[in-house]
């Protein structure tokens, strides 16, 4: 409201229905809405007066808050006029006018509209709507001391009024500036993470609307990258959540580093960033991928850094999608969903790297999700079996064992291979169920094959990491060997070199007490992971497998050769037996014994075959070395 100097005119409305009041309302309470303006009218009482009426004095109290609309109203005391003015005005109910004697009495000067509504509705009002009393009162001590000033009403004859009201405005201004203290402090939680302080999925999602209204006006493009940490949860579980949150605004702040002041970058919940960058001048799309590619590997490597807390020093990955509006989306929801798929693929292409949006990684989302409900069915209906790919020997060309292999073998379509359908199996866990079906069915096969005479077989099972995690493994190696009766010296468990990067403690103990049972612990595919001599000591392995990537050209590429001898030193200084994988050419074969490598497994020896085929080679085997005695015999 403003002062006496500045004049509104009434609305051109000439009644007091219910459009003059509420057009009244409003010009009196300038921030009032429109919604609260109806209410207020629906509890006000309207009157008109004509020239000298007293609106005000001595023995005419207001009866409630008075709203002055319209005509003119002079002022007068000890029966002087001392002012005139113009509504609107705001009059409470009497303290203005009514302080002490000599009163001050209200008269119009031209017919006058007032106003009132009474003291109870209206309380009752503020009580319901405290954000409107809030800056209702604030505009009524303003106004009361705009119009002490303005009427000229002695302070000296007034000063206790003035005084009151002084302190009242100088309590509700406090007060207010501490409620938009506390409003601040309320919206910055309800749109930031409180953790690391960036912007949280509720601001983000307001956020990338905001930007697709801007982008489709202009014609630009932007993108959204989806960042997400690699192992996080396994990190968590193994240093504790003090460490994980320590890691959390380490890479909030890393990842703000990286982006520009213009980008946004969010926390979407648990281990998973995403940040929104705006290209401003539309570039060429070679240009767009390139900052792009460059920003992908900046995160990358920024959050990659070893982080130090508390004398635990840790490092992690990040795997990073990328999506671009509107090549790869028009919506917040299509644009994340698709970052988000690519940012999947980029972890399953082997994690710490990035991956633009592609129509085929969205082919191939869809087929996973095909065949996770193909992996229930073919379980349900047990369509895997267990392939058996014997090792011999390198230095008698004796078998000695075989290792157990999972396949899938459908009737109703065309079989996936299991370096298709085996990360499907342990990304949605049902690698769990299979894995102990698997234990269970090598196990059994083999005690039969045992019981047959074939004593020297020894059957090698792999363990998934998800299996470490998410099973009791002690449980089912522990049920298997019972169930079958298969003594412990004849299994083997294979575990790859992951499985050491995640609730290591968890993993050695578990491993440890199988050695303690008597089974072997054979590390595979050793010098393609996170290979580690403290890994191997802790472990007390009992074999090391070489990879195929080095015995593929080791008969050829000498630096194939220097691997393959320092895995097979490294290991016999151990105590450990070396198993070669992948040997296909007699030449393989000839090198690895010079190496002096113990085993050898491979298509040069037999691909992995049925159960059925198998139990036919060990006898063909068998036959031959029974000729081969006889001729020598005879």
């Amino acid at each position: 409201m403003a002062g006496a100097a500045e004049l509104r005119k009434p609305a051109p409305a000439s009644g007091e229905g219910g459009a003059y009041v509420r057009h009244a309302i409003r010009q009196a309470f300038p921030l009032v809405d429109e919604h609260e303006a109806a209410r207020l009218a629906a509890i006000a009482r309207s009157k008109r007066y004509d020239v000298d009426d007293v609106i005000i004095g001595p023995d005419k109290p207001p009866e409630g808050l008075t709203i002055i609309t319209g005509g003119a109203v002079r002022i007068q005391q000890d029966g002087q006029t001392v002012c005139e003015f113009e509504p609107y005005a705001y009059l409470g109910e009497g303290s203005l006018i009514r302080d002490e004697a000599p009163a001050v009495t209200l008269t119009a000067s031209r017919p006058a509209t007032v106003l009132v509504f009474p003291k109870a509705p209206f309380l009752a009002f503020l009580v319901e709507n405290p954000s409107f009393g809030l800056r209702f009162t604030t505009f009524l001590l303003s106004e009361c001391l705009d119009r002490l000033s303005a009427t000229n009403i002695l302070f000296a004859k007034n000063k206790a009024l003035a005084d009151k009201l002084r302190l009242a405005k100088d309590e509700l201004i406090a007060e207010i500036a501490e409620r938009q203290k506390s409003e601040q402090k309320a919206l910055y939680l309800a749109n930031r993470d409180p953790l690391t302080g960036l912007s949280n999925r509720s601001n983000f999602s307001q956020r990338i609307d905001e930007m697709i209204a801007q982008a489709e006006r202009a014609r630009r493009r932007f993108a959204v990258i989806m960042i997400d940490l690699d192992g996080f949860k396994e990190m968590n579980d193994t240093h504790g959540h003090h460490f994980g949150d320590v890691v959390l605004r380490v890479t909030a702040e890393r990842i703000q580093h990286c982006a520009r002041k213009s980008d946004t970058v969010a926390r979407l919940g648990g281990d998973e960033f995403i940040l929104i960058q705006n290209f401003g001048e539309d570039p060429s799309e070679e240009e767009r991928n390139a900052a792009l590619a460059s920003l992908a590997d900046r995160l990358i490597a920024s959050v990659n850094e070893i982080i130090s807390e508390d004398g635990v020093d840790a490092q992690i990955s990040a795997s990073v999608g990328v999506a671009l509006f509107p090549t790869d989306g028009t919506t917040s929801e299509t644009l994340m969903r698709n970052a988000d798929l690519a940012m999947y693929q980029a972890k399953k292409d082997g994690r710490g790297r990035y991956k633009f949006f592609t129509p085929l990684i969205e082919k191939e989302v869809i087929k996973i999700a095909q065949m996770k409900h193909a992996l229930k069915f073919a379980l349900d209906q047990s369509q895997f079996v267990v392939n058996y790919q014997p090792k011999i020997n390198i230095e008698n060309n004796q078998v000695v064992g075989m290792e157990a292999l999972l396949r899938w073998d459908s009737n109703d379509a065309a079989p996936f291979g299991p370096a298709d359908f085996i990360p499907v199996a342990e990304s949605s866990r049902y690698i769990v169920p299979i894995g102990r079906w698997v234990l269970n069915e090598a196990c059994r096969q083999t005690k039969a094959w045992r019981d047959e005479g074939l004593t020297m077989l020894k059957v090698a099972v792999n363990l998934s990491p998800v299996q470490f995690r998410h099973d009791d493994v002690l449980d089912a190696v522990d049920a298997a060997l019972c169930a079958s009766g298969l003594p412990p010296e004849a299994l083997e468990i294979e575990i790859t070199e992951s499985v050491l990067l995640h609730e290591e403690v968890g993993v050695v103990q578990t491993l440890n007490k199988l050695r303690e049972r008597g089974i072997s612990i054979a590390v595979d595919d050793f010098g393609t992971g996170y290979s580690s001599m403290s890994y191997l000591k802790k472990l007390q392995a009992t074999a090391v497998k070489i990879d195929r990537a080095f015995v593929r050209d080791c008969h050829k590429d000498l630096n194939d050769q220097m691997i393959c001898q320092a895995i097979i030193g490294l290991a016999h200084s151990l105590n450990m037996s070396v198993v070669a994988e992948g040997v296909e050419f007699v030449d393989h074969l000839q090198l690895l014994r010079k190496f002096r490598c113990d085993q050898a497994q491979g298509y040069l020896i037999s691909k992995p075959l049925p159960a059925d085929a198998f139990e036919a080679y060990l006898h063909r085997l068998l036959v031959h070395e029974v000729r081969a005695v006889a001729s020598v015999v005879a």
